[in-house]
C-alpha cells in the first residue's frame, strides 16, 4: 500500500474496474481545465453515505477504517466488510454528466454501463480519421469545457465534415444498454461514488448497489407502432422520437430501442423507411427529386420541357428568340432552341451591361439508338426497327432490355404545324441476345455490329396479319407510314391522339421502360439511365431556381446568373443549338445591350462558366484504369477534371476560384486527371472556352457505368452538386473580387 503522499485520486472519473484514462485524455483535459489531483488542495476525506444505497453499516466504523488507511498507508483485506471509500475534491464533488449537453453537442453519448460519455462521429470513424482521443473509448471527465474543447478540435471536426459530405447523420449507440432509459432534462445523472486508481486500495463492492440511479425500463406498447415500418440499423425515425420523448426516452437511446423490439413488431414490416435525420433527409430528398426529373425526361426534348415546367413554376418568364427583349435586374427569364436546348438566366438587382455572367454549362443529351428516318425491316418473320447508335453508347447493354421509344412528333393541325412530345410508356421494343449455345466466344468478346445485330424487334409478321391487319393502300395512304411499320405509326397516333396522316415527321429515341430508382443496401446508390448528364441538367437547374428563393441573394449581384444545357454534346455539339454554335454568344451580345458599345466584350474577362458533367468514378473491379493518385470515389464530392492537351478546360485559377466556393458552401472536392496511357474524353468546357474566352472549370459528380443503358451514381452527390453550384451563383463576384489574376 502506497503512503499517503503517493496517493493519486482519479476523481469522479469512472467505476470501480474500469480502465484507466489515455494519455490522450489527460491532455485534452488539461487543456480544457480539467481536474487533477494536488498535494496543496483541500480534500475532504469521509465516508459515503450507504444509508442512501439502501445499506446500514456503523458509521464509526467505518470513520476508524478510513483514517487508518490514510495514516497507515496499509490495511489487510478484509473481504467480509466490502466498504466503499470516497475521495472527493470539496469544490468538484458534485460533477456528473448533464443530459442537456447533448442539445449543445449532437455527437455526445453517454454510457450508462460504463459510465462514460463518448464522441460518436469520433467512434465510427476510429483512429484513423479521429485521431487517438479519448472521446473514443470514453471519457468520465464530466466537464463542459472538456467537450467545447472537442468540439473545436481540428481532427473532430475533419471527421464531421466527412460525415456531413457523406450525408450521414450522427450514428447511434450500439454498445451500451439502450433500454435503460435515462433522467430526464433537469435530473442529472449521479457521479459514480467509486473510484479506482492502481496506487489504492479498494475494496470489495460486489453488494453494493449502483451509485447511478437509474429509472425503470420504458416499454412502448407495440400497438402504437403497428403502421410502421422498422428502421434501419444506423437511423432513427422521427415518428417514433415524439412518441418515445413523452414517454421519456432518451433520444440518442431511440433507435437501438426500436431495433431491439423487432422480435415484438409484426413480421410484415420488411422494408425500412429511408433515413429522415436532417443531413440524410437533405439528400435522399435531393435524390428522389433527380428520379422523378429522370423519368419524365426520356429524351433531350423531355428535358428541356420538364425544365421549362420548372422554370415557369418558379417565376421566370419565357423569351423567344424571334421577338425583341426589354430585360432589367431582377428579371428572370428562359429561351429555348429546338426545343432540345434551352438556356435560363437570373439578373441581379445591381447588374450594369458590362458586368459578368456566371454562368453553368451541361448537355440534354445521352447516347441512345435513334430510329432511322425509314425504319421498316422485315426479316425471318419479324418486324424489326432500324436505328442508329448515337454517341458512344456501351451497345451490349442494350441487350435484352425492355425498350420503348420517346422523342417529339411534328403534327399537322388546324393548319399549323406542332411540336408534340411522345413517351409510349410500355415495353414494346427489344434487341434479343443470341443464345450461348450458338455463340459460345460471347463471353469472351462481345462488340455487335452495330448495323445488322443491333435491330429490335417490334413483332412478328403473323401476328401483325392476324391481329392488325393494315391494307396496303392504308400503307402508303401517308409519308410516315410508308417508311415506318404501320403498327408503330399507329402507337404514335394512339397516344398523341392524331391521325397518321396528320404525322409529318418525328424524331424518336429508344430508352428503357425500367425506371430510375435509390438502390443498394444502404439506399446510397442512383440507379438510373441517362445520369450522363440529366444529373448536371437537374443540379444547375435547381441550383439556379434556389439561388434566387435566397433572401437579398439575386437583389445584391452584380452578374446574370445562367444556365446553359445543350443538345449534341454526345456527337461534338456542331450543330445550330449546340455549344459550338453561336447561339451563347448571341444571347450574351442581348443581355449586355444598352451599355457602351464594348460592354460585351467588357463582361467576358468578369465572367465564368463551370462546365457540369460527369466524372469516372474509381471501379472497384479495374481500379488498375485509373491514375494511381487521382482514384475518385463516390461521397467524397464533386470532381473537378484536368488534362494537360485541353480536354478540359480547368486550370490553376480557374480551380483555386472554386475551391474558395467550395469552402464557403463546405463541400469537398476531388482532382481526377487521365492516365497517359489512356484516351481522355471531352466536354462542352473547351469549346465555350475557346469561342467565348470565357475562364472555365470542368467539373462533374463521380459515377460508374457511364453510358451504359444504365448507370450508377451516389446520392450524396446529388446534394454536394446542387449546394455547390447555388454557392457558385450566390458568391462568385465576391470571390472573384479578390482574385487578382487576369
Amino acid at each position: 500500500m502506497a503512503s499517503t503522499t503517493n496517493i493519486v485520486v482519479k476523481l469522479e472519473d469512472s467505476p470501480l474496474g474500469y480502465e484507466a484514462a489515455s494519455a490522450d485524455d489527460a491532455n485534452e483535459a488539461a487543456a480544457s481545465g480539467g481536474p487533477s489531483f494536488s498535494q496543496d488542495a483541500d480534500y475532504s476525506y469521509e465516508m459515503m453515505d450507504l444509508h442512501e444505497q439502501g445499506c446500514s453499516s456503523d458509521g464509526d466504523d467505518h470513520g476508524r477504517r478510513l483514517m487508518y488507511l490514510l495514516k497507515e498507508g496499509s490495511m489487510p483485506r478484509q473481504k467480509n466488510n466490502p466498504y466503499p471509500v470516497s475521495l472527493t475534491k470539496k469544490k468538484e464533488a458534485n460533477r456528473y454528466f448533464k443530459k442537456r449537453w447533448t442539445l449543445q453537442f449532437r455527437w455526445l453519448r453517454y454510457d450508462n454501463t460504463k459510465q462514460v460519455m463518448y464522441c460518436a462521429i469520433c467512434r465510427l470513424l476510429g483512429t484513423e480519421k479521429a485521431g487517438k482521443t479519448g472521446f473514443i473509448s470514453g471519457i468520465s471527465r464530466f466537464k463542459k469545457e472538456t467537450l467545447v474543447t472537442h468540439n473545436k478540435s481540428k481532427r473532430h471536426n475533419y471527421c464531421r465534415k466527412l460525415m456531413l459530405n457523406a450525408g450521414l447523420d450522427m450514428p447511434t449507440c450500439e454498445d451500451q444498454d439502450m433500454l435503460s432509459v435515462m433522467p430526464g432534462e433537469d435530473q442529472p445523472v449521479d457521479a459514480p461514488a467509486i473510484h479506482t486508481n492502481p496506487s489504492v486500495h479498494m475494496f470489495s463492492a460486489d453488494n453494493i448497489p449502483s451509485a447511478i440511479h437509474v429509472q425503470q425500463p420504458i416499454h412502448v406498447p407495440v400497438s402504437e407502432v403497428q403502421a410502421i415500418r422498422l428502421p434501419p440499423r444506423n437511423v432513427h425515425v422521427p415518428v417514433f422520437s415524439s412518441l418515445m420523448t413523452t414517454q421519456g426516452v432518451n433520444h440518442n437511446q431511440q433507435g437501438d430501442f426500436l431495433r431491439r423490439g423487432v422480435h415484438n413488431l409484426n413480421q410484415e414490416f420488411r422494408n425500412p423507411l429511408e433515413p429522415v435525420s436532417s443531413g440524410q433527409a437533405a439528400t435522399q430528398a435531393a435524390a428522389q427529386e433527380l428520379i422523378t426529373f429522370i423519368n419524365k425526361a426520356p429524351s433531350p426534348f423531355h428535358v428541356v420541357n420538364e425544365c421549362r415546367k420548372r422554370l415557369l413554376a418558379a417565376g421566370f418568364t419565357e423569351l423567344k428568340e424571334k421577338e425583341p427583349w426589354n430585360v432589367k435586374p431582377l428579371d428572370k427569364c428562359f429561351v429555348t432552341r429546338n426545343q432540345s436546348t434551352i438556356m435560363a438566366f437570373a439578373v441581379g438587382g445591381h447588374y450594369k451591361p458590362g458586368n459578368g455572367f456566371s454562368m453553368i454549362g451541361a448537355h440534354t443529351d445521352s447516347p441512345c439508338l435513334k430510329v432511322k428516318p425509314g425504319s421498316k425491316k422485315v426479316k425471318s418473320g419479324y418486324l424489326g426497327v432500324g436505328v442508329e447508335c448515337y454517341g458512344g453508347g456501351i451497345w451490349n447493354s442494350w441487350f435484352d432490355r425492355d425498350l420503348t421509344v420517346a422523342g417529339r412528333v411534328l403534327v399537322q393541325e388546324d393548319s399549323r404545324v406542332r411540336h408534340r412530345l411522345v413517351f409510349i410508356q410500355r415495353p414494346i421494343l427489344r434487341v434479343p441476345n443470341l443464345c450461348i449455345h450458338l455463340n459460345r466466344s460471347v463471353n469472351d468478346n462481345f462488340g455487335p455490329n452495330k448495323e445488322t445485330e443491333i435491330v429490335p424487334v417490334l413483332a412478328t409478321s403473323v401476328r401483325q396479319q392476324i391481329e392488325a391487319p393494315v391494307p396496303e393502300e392504308q400503307q402508303d395512304s401517308c409519308e410516315a407510314s410508308s417508311k415506318h411499320h404501320p403498327i408503330l405509326i399507329n402507337l404514335l397516333c394512339k397516344d398523341l391522339s392524331v391521325s397518321p396522316e396528320q404525322i409529318l415527321d418525328f424524331e424518336l429515341c429508344l430508352t428503357d421502360t425500367q425506371p430510375a430508382t435509390i438502390g443498394g443496401a444502404l439506399n446510397e446508390f442512383v440507379f438510373a439511365p441517362r445520369l450522363d448528364n440529366q444529373m448536371n441538367c437537374f443540379t444547375s437547374l435547381k441550383a439556379l431556381i434556389d439561388s434566387c428563393s435566397t433572401k437579398d441573394s439575386l437583389e445584391n449581384d452584380p452578374n446574370i446568373r445562367m444556365m446553359l444545357l445543350y443538345d449534341h454534346e454526345e456527337v461534338g455539339s456542331s450543330s445550330a443549338h449546340g455549344a459550338n454554335s453561336s447561339l451563347t454568344e448571341w444571347i450574351m451580345r442581348r443581355l449586355s445591350a444598352g451599355g457602351s458599345p464594348t460592354a460585351f466584350e467588357e463582361s467576358v474577362p468578369k465572367s465564368f462558366m463551370m462546365s457540369a458533367d460527369q466524372a469516372h468514378a474509381v471501379h472497384p473491379n479495374y481500379s488498375d484504369k485509373h491514375e494511381d493518385n487521382h482514384k475518385v470515389a463516390l461521397h467524397k464530392g464533386p470532381v473537378v477534371k484536368y488534362n494537360s492537351y485541353q480536354r478540359y478546360a480547368t486550370n490553376a485559377v480557374t480551380a483555386s476560384i472554386v475551391k474558395l466556393i467550395a469552402k464557403k458552401v463546405s463541400v469537398e472536392l476531388q482532382d481526377v486527371v487521365v492516365r497517359n496511357d489512356s484516351p481522355c474524353g471531352s466536354t462542352i468546357g473547351p469549346i465555350l472556352s475557346s469561342k467565348l474566352g470565357l475562364r472555365t472549370l470542368d467539373i462533374g459528380s463521380p459515377q460508374l457505368s457511364m453510358h451504359s443503358i444504365r448507370e450508377m451514381c451516389c446520392t450524396s452527390g446529388v446534394k454536394q452538386c446542387c449546394t455547390l453550384y447555388q454557392g457558385f451563383y450566390e458568391t462568385f463576384p465576391a470571390i472573384d473580387a479578390v482574385v487578382d489574376v487576369d
